[in-house]
């Protein structure tokens, strides 16, 4: 048995059954299950109006209707307890429909051809005239028209069709509405339709046309592809009138159609090759897209030699090789050295060398091989290329480090700029020019550039670029502490997709610095293995000589990602993965905690780009009129965060919509003594949670989770009152500063745990009470069981030698803690000047001490 009531995009109801104790509600729509809830929810006061009084023991729920059931459509509802008995017990089926009552709207749209068709339905006659609005995903409009109502109803009402054109419409996703309600197949992306010719493959050009037949003035991006493989990525570059006439438009009507692009050099061998030329969005082949070709070399190669050398005898060899390193080392100073790890690369080696030699046109650069003892042909293909490329292997006998080899590359290298790349990075443009270009400010220190990853097999098998891998590096919680990780456009919060943008770090698969900076801070750390070594040296570099880190993603280049984490080290993957992450958590876990927050709370986007989101509890849903007053408080209280914090996101957290879910949320603050916070949901384990005392603070102490808080909050008239009383620091709340010095960029407030050894409870005690009597939050835990605290800066254990600091390898309080060791007989209490001096010591000296 069950009762639904639906308002604002909400199912409220009830469910009863043989199962008390039932703790999921199942939402099915038309059939099918579309929703899951926890039973439990407090429902609203409107409820009772239109459903009347649930039974005593009836689970109460509430569902967000999914996006697809608010098409305007009838959609037959009901809810279920699956586990209350075999099959489940459904309650009664009731209709749903979204539309306004009494102006009933409901349409649908889809894409035909290189235009959306659809169809919007009337209940009744509109009485003003009916538009159609389009808007993008930021809520912009970008087409509007009225629609034309037949007078002829039909089963679904009064009909009005339309049609919109796909040329001029942006890409992304395109919201279609009309009075407000979205149509069916809303929101829907316009697909891209491939419409071109490969005209031929000759003279040392490949010519043809293309464009998108759904919106010829939207630009597409090709691939062409050269025995399967991706060997360069462009877009149409020149004008075709004829294609203009053939399509009916006029001359100036198209943009750039059609392309001209040259011949890859290594298709001029005298071998027979396979091109192909595809569409970068979906592997779609152009007409006439695949044709197989055989070119004559253009004259012949000339590889430096004399055309009739005799042999070398044996007596000569070490004389000839002497003699050819003295040639290449007179050259002039090449400005790039390009230095590459090699461990049984050869399946990729060759696509690399191939391109960097079509690409890279205008910078002087030599490349350096450091060889990991390749046994799969690597150093016979290495011998090939020396005389096309200026090419040196430095050989070694064992599977070397990253650090270690790439420091060996730098010693032995000869430009001004040092260049990381992987052995598994395909050139598809020439960005050294602008990557060095970003090196002429002085201020800028690293460079790194868009990545493509070749994913997918959207054509006989053959992977396509279609996914960017790497616009930069910043930072995120994961577990229990803050890591790097490669950011892209589907991050949730955005980033600089075609242009430029700072990071803190950029991948080493293409980094490039220069040399100097490089020395000056030491090279890679070699106390990494294969990860994190460039994440660690971007911040090195960046914080000791205080240069910019930048990602040029104005310009690209393809990498077949995993082939070199993967070369000859797979069994101790898992193993070194942990090696780095301890050795990534000792170097930088306080300095990044203290980072990553600073960056939330500016909103600056540096470290991290996610929102500082702040969850207030309220006891009611915000009204016009007749608020409560923990209500009336807290929006008083949001429009001074909001001034304070212009980029906050603020959420409001009301029991009938489960306030407990602290998903997302990065500081909770509650400011009623009825709510529990020992019982938060999907919490992150660095949520702060902050009391505010807004009335009746002698209460609070009292509440069983007080110690649960990290840090307290009151008005401004009583926070120094309330700081003597408790004897607490209580953070003022004021117009200029709503939230005190709770989140303050200026000091960091240290946040405390006590641990205590045997026999040490009374000492870890006093502790405790001297911190909290001294302003800091201070939690005591057990030494086997370290329970995870919000926000902890500090671990104190009792019973270690007088004032003495470890280390801060991973702990179950995360990263990010000082861990700090304290005799249990010693007389001198821990206060808090001095453990902020050893944290400002710690942080202060973290890219300093290697």
């Amino acid at each position: 048995m069950s009762q639904l009531a639906f308002a604002d995009g909400f199912a409220w109801g009830w469910a009863q059954g043989p199962i008390a104790d039932a703790t999921e509600v199942h939402l099915y729509a038309d059939g099918r299950h579309v929703a899951t809830e926890l039973a439990g929810a407090v429902l609203p006061e409107r409820f009772y109006s239109i459903c009347g009084t649930p039974p005593q023991d009836s689970l109460g729920f509430v569902f967000a209707l999914p996006a697809t059931l608010l098409d305007g459509f009838a959609h037959d509802l009901h809810v279920g307890l699956p586990f209350a008995q075999q099959g489940g017990l459904h309650g009664e089926v009731q209709t749903f429909c979204s539309s306004a009552v009494g102006q009933s709207v409901r349409g649908v749209v889809a894409q035909q051809g290189k235009q959306f068709v659809g169809t919007v339905w009337f209940e009744k006659l509109p009485r003003k005239k009916a538009v159609l609005q389009v808007t993008d995903a930021d809520g912009n409009t970008v087409h509007s028209q009225p629609l034309a109502v037949e007078r002829l109803a039909d089963e679904h009402g009064y009909p009005a069709g339309f049609t919109v054109p796909c040329n001029g419409l942006p890409p992304g996703l395109l919201n279609f509405t009309c009075q407000g309600q979205a149509l069916r197949g809303s929101p829907c992306a316009r697909a891209l339709q491939l419409v071109g010719l490969l005209n031929n493959v000759q003279d040392g050009r490949i010519k043809g046309w293309a464009l998108d037949g759904a919106d010829w003035a939207n630009p597409i991006e090709l691939v062409l592809r050269l025995d399967g493989q991706a060997c360069s990525w462009f877009r149409p570059n020149i004008r075709r009138p004829d294609i203009s006439q053939y399509l009916g438009l006029p001359d100036d009507g198209l943009g750039l159609t059609g392309f001209d692009v040259p011949t890859p050099p290594a298709l001029a061998d005298g071998r027979p090759h396979v091109v192909e030329v595809v569409s970068a969005a979906n592997g779609q082949l152009l007409k006439n897209g695949r044709q197989q070709v055989m070119l004559a070399p253009a004259g012949l190669h000339w590889l430096g030699r004399r055309w009739a050398d005799p042999p070398i005898q044996p007596a000569q060899a070490q004389t000839q090789k002497h003699r050819e390193k003295l040639k290449r080392t007179t050259h002039s100073a090449p400005a790039v050295s390009v230095i590459i790890l090699n461990r049984n690369g050869a399946a990729v080696l060759a696509a690399f060398l191939q391109s960097w030699q079509l690409h890279n046109t205008s910078v002087v650069a030599e490349i350096i091989v450091v060889d990991h003892a390749s046994v799969d042909g690597s150093r016979a293909l290495l011998n090939q290329w020396q005389d096309r490329l200026d090419l040196s292997v430095l050989a070694l006998d064992h599977n070397g480090s990253f650090s270690e080899s790439c420091n060996l590359g730098a010693r032995h290298a000869r430009g001004q700029h040092l260049l990381f790349m992987n052995n598994d990075i395909v050139w598809l443009q020439d960005a050294l020019p602008r990557m060095l270009e970003s090196l002429q400010n002085p201020q800028v220190g690293v460079v790194g550039i868009k990545l493509l990853k070749a994913v997918g097999a959207a054509l006989d098998g053959v992977p396509i670029v279609s996914e960017v891998q790497h616009l930069g590096v910043r930072f995120k919680l994961n577990d229990k502490s803050y890591w790097p990780f490669e950011v892209s456009p589907s991050d949730a919060y955005g980033e600089a997709e075609h242009t430029p943008q700072y990071v803190p770090a950029v991948t080493g698969a293409v980094l490039l610095c220069r040399a100097t900076d490089f020395a000056d801070v030491g090279g890679f750390d070699p106390a990494y293995f294969y990860g994190f070594e460039d994440v660690e040296l971007c911040l090195r570099l960046a914080y000791r000589l205080r240069k910019a880190v930048i990602c040029r993603n104005d310009c690209v280049a393809l990498h077949r990602h995993g082939h070199t984490r993967l070369s000859g080290r797979e069994i101790t993957i898992f193993d070194r993965v942990m090696r780095n992450s301890a050795v990534l958590e000792s170097h930088i876990g306080v300095w990044i905690k203290q980072a990553y927050w600073r960056s939330l709370v500016c909103g600056d986007g540096y470290v991290t780009r996610e929102p500082l989101t702040i969850g207030l509890v309220v006891d009611a849903e915000p009204q016009h009129t007749g608020n409560t007053p923990l209500v009336t408080d807290v929006l008083a209280l949001c429009q001074r965060i909001r001034t304070a914090l212009p980029h906050a996101r603020l959420v409001l957290l009301p029991p009938a919509l489960d306030w407990k879910n602290a998903d997302g949320l990065h500081v909770l603050l509650v400011g009623d003594t009825r709510f529990d916070i020992r019982t938060l949901r999907k919490a992150r384990p660095d949520l702060l949670t902050v009391a505010w005392l807004r009335s009746g603070a002698v209460d609070w102490p009292q509440l069983p989770w007080w110690g649960g808080f990290g840090a307290l909050l009151a008005p401004q008239t009583n926070a120094l009152v309330l700081t003597k009383t408790l004897g607490l620091l209580v953070q003022a709340s004021s117009v200029a500063a709503p939230l005190g010095d709770t989140l303050c960029t200026n000091h960091w407030r240290l946040r405390v745990a006590v641990l205590a050894r045997a026999g040490a409870n009374a000492q870890a005690v006093a502790v405790q009470q001297s911190l909290r009597a001294q302003g800091l939050p201070c939690w005591l835990v057990a030494d086997d069981n370290m329970q995870l605290l919000p926000m902890v800066d500090v671990c104190i254990t009792i019973g270690g030698p007088a004032g003495t600091v470890e280390d801060t390898t991973r702990a179950p309080l995360g990263a990010g803690v000082l861990h700090v060791a304290w005799p249990a007989d010693s007389v001198r209490l821990p206060d808090a000047a001095w453990l902020a001096q050893q944290m400002e010591m710690c942080v202060g000296n973290t890219f300093y001490s290697s």
